[in-house]
């Protein structure tokens, strides 16, 4: 199935979970990438999230989720002002 870009964006992660306000309905994949300037580690996890749990993004990492749920996703992070950009792939 061929996926194409749909929008892109940037959240701000703290110490208090965050997740997605708005984001297609279609989503498939979800690319990620920590800031490179981050001076925390951002962590991916559902909704009970927390610090040291789910999976780590370090500065300058990047992670690519297939996905169709993102309403389920969550990010926290052991530091304040952490960014995490994003970009959403749909079907077709």
């Amino acid at each position: 199935m061929p996926y194409r870009f749909h929008s892109s964006g940037k959240i701000v992660v703290g110490k208090r979970p965050v997740g997605f306000r708005e984001y297609p309905r279609n989503t498939r994949k979800i690319r990620l990438m920590a800031s490179s300037d981050n001076t925390g580690t951002i962590w991916v996890c559902g909704r009970m999230a927390k610090v040291d749990e789910g999976y780590p993004l370090y500065a300058g990492d990047d992670l690519l989720l297939e996905i169709s749920n993102p309403e389920d996703l969550y990010f926290v992070s052991d530091a304040e002002n952490q960014k995490l950009y994003y970009i959403f792939m749909v079907e077709g």
